[in-house]
């Protein structure tokens, strides 16, 4: 049986929640660890993001690195978006009367 080969953008997806974990993680690094009552200090929860995040960004690389993301629907929609339509409406100006 044929592996489907790895999608790049599916990669960089994974990748770069990777990188965001190890920002998270070097943030943690600079708030104190004393415990508290509980036995757990202030940087406990940053600690614990970061290596869920950088545990889900893991399983995104190896999902899709062994085929990509096999149960994604098909996109829906325009092929191409309405940027001006977005533009417009960062800008304040909608075509609905509020």
């Amino acid at each position: 049986m044929d592996r489907p080969a790895a999608r790049p953008q599916q990669v960089l997806i994974g990748v770069g929640v990777l990188a965001f974990a190890a920002l998270l993680a070097v943030g943690a690094v600079g708030i104190p660890a004393e415990a508290g009552y509980g036995g757990v200090g202030p940087n406990f929860l940053p600690w614990l993001v970061a290596a869920v995040l950088a545990l889900c960004g893991g399983w995104l690389v190896w999902e899709a690195r062994s085929g990509g993301y096999r149960h994604m629907e098909p996109a829906s929609g325009a092929e191409r978006g309405d940027w001006r339509g977005f533009a417009g409406s960062r800008r304040g100006c909608s075509p609905m009367p509020c």
